[in-house]
């Protein structure tokens, strides 16, 4: 089999197995939609304050995930993103 087609086989089921897990840990809307555009505001209250900060908290989480799940030969195209969002975004434009 074709590495490359091997290899987008590989990542649809670990798309479709991360999805899973992470409906449950509810973490996939970190991964699909990402952390609150409201992060990048300064006047927030300290209920958006919270919300925020369990969010980066979920997307630390979900990226730890991702690292775990993802073959060591692609973690080094991924090591320097971000967020989750960046991390699932970079995988689906790549493969």
């Amino acid at each position: 089999m074709d590495t490359a087609l091997l290899f987008c086989y590989q990542v649809r089921s670990l798309e479709y197995t991360y999805r899973e897990f992470s409906k449950f840990q509810e973490y996939w809307s970190l991964v699909e939609i990402g952390i609150s555009t409201e992060a990048k505001k300064t006047d927030l209250t300290k209920g958006q304050k919270k919300v925020i900060k369990d969010q980066k908290l979920k997307d630390l989480n979900a990226k730890n995930y991702l690292f775990q799940a993802i073959d060591r030969s692609i973690l080094e195209t991924i090591l320097k993103k971000d967020t989750a969002k960046d991390i699932w975004d970079s995988l689906k434009h790549k493969y």
